[in-house]
């Protein structure tokens, strides 16, 4: 009887996975940490962007729809 009982297989298994989970858990973590980060980044940015320099299209004039004035 030198053989492993036929569970030890699957507890081996289950190990894997948990550590496997866990490293996951960690990254997902990271990215997320990372995602807020940036997002506060470009929010702060651009409000402070919004206050010294005004988008130049709103400012323009809308060209007139050429289907208003038939050529007939």
């Amino acid at each position: 009887m030198g053989s492993a009982p036929f569970w030890f297989g699957g507890l081996w298994i289950l190990g894997g996975l948990d550590i496997m989970m866990i490293v996951l858990a960690v990254l997902q973590l990271c990215v997320t940490i990372s995602f807020c980060v940036l997002t506060l980044n470009a929010l702060c940015k651009k409000s402070g962007a919004a206050k010294s320099v005004e988008d130049p299209q709103l400012y323009k004039p809308l060209l007139e729809d050429a289907a208003a004035n038939p050529a007939c």
